[in-house]
């Protein structure tokens, strides 16, 4: 009985991603910009709560993970992202609605 291999995707599939891999990044650099540029109401809200996720994904994998640095690089790193959620909070004044 054949066992999968595990770990590595087969050739044609990292051959595939990474010819994606171009036009992925065109969307994104042309999407993610967008609501900024048309200041949409919900993304100062939207951007904070991401923000605190990532913080919350920094402390945990910094602890919890073999190659992390420990609780104190983590609290920093999370310290860092829950202070850039903080000014998108507050700079939800500047996102109204124009009607």
């Amino acid at each position: 009985m054949a066992t999968a291999r595990r770990g590595k995707a087969p050739s044609a599939v990292r051959w595939g991603a990474r010819g994606v891999f171009p036009a992925i990044l065109a969307t994104r650099a042309v999407a993610a910009p967008l609501p900024f540029w048309r200041m949409r109401p919900w993304l100062p809200v939207g951007a904070a709560l991401y923000m605190l996720q990532v913080a919350a994904a920094h402390l945990v994998w910094s602890e919890l993970s073999p190659r992390g640095h420990g609780i104190l690089v983590g609290l920093v790193q999370a310290a860092l992202f829950v202070a850039i959620a903080v000014v998108f909070w507050r700079s939800r004044p500047y996102f109204r609605d124009p009607g």
